[in-house]
């Protein structure tokens, strides 16, 4: 199966979140998806009782504080992760070239203007799929994406078969 394909600041953003999810941090699983949201609302509430609060002048400060601190993480987890996938994304032209890969019973190859690589399949650890991705890894942390979108309705069924194959579970 041959595909041309390029890759977006957006295919950045998700195969990065993407990854994050299913890293482990110091041997301990991460957080569900929705933990930094709820956690900034927690922060955000406390600042909302502490000001409502009968003795309101007391507690300002930390209440100001937990409010600010409730809408960093809000803000951070919104809006921050997709504007530096996006600043990253722009600054490295390697990203935005337009690639040809090549999916087989051998392996996965690559191409773009100045660049080739070959990989069996033995050389990948795991497989992830997300809604308008595959992320292929070679190393724990490291990953090489495949947009849905430059494949057929018809070619993306064999090619999850394929890769559950050579490479094993999600």
């Amino acid at each position: 199966m041959v595909v041309n394909f390029r890759l977006t600041a957006d295919d950045l953003y998700q195969g990065q979140r993407r990854a994050l999810q299913k890293t482990k941090f110091l041997g301990w699983p991460r957080l569900p998806r929705s933990f930094p949201r709820v956690f900034a609302l927690v922060f955000i509430g406390i600042g909302v009782f502490l000001l409502t609060t009968r003795d309101a002048n007391d507690n300002r400060g930390a209440a100001i504080a937990a409010i600010g601190l409730g809408l960093f993480f809000l803000f951070f987890d919104l809006f921050l992760w997709r504007i530096l996938a996006t600043r990253y994304f722009k600054r490295n032209p390697s990203l935005q070239k337009e690639y040809r890969g090549q999916l087989d019973e051998d392996g996965v190859k690559y191409w773009a203007q100045d660049m080739h690589s070959k990989s069996g399949w033995s050389t990948f650890v795991r497989w992830q799929e997300s809604k308008d991705l595959i992320l292929l890894y070679p190393a724990t942390g490291i990953f090489n994406m495949l947009p849905k979108r430059s494949f057929s309705p018809t070619e993306v069924d064999p090619l999850r078969e394929l890769v559950a194959r050579k490479i094993g579970k999600v």
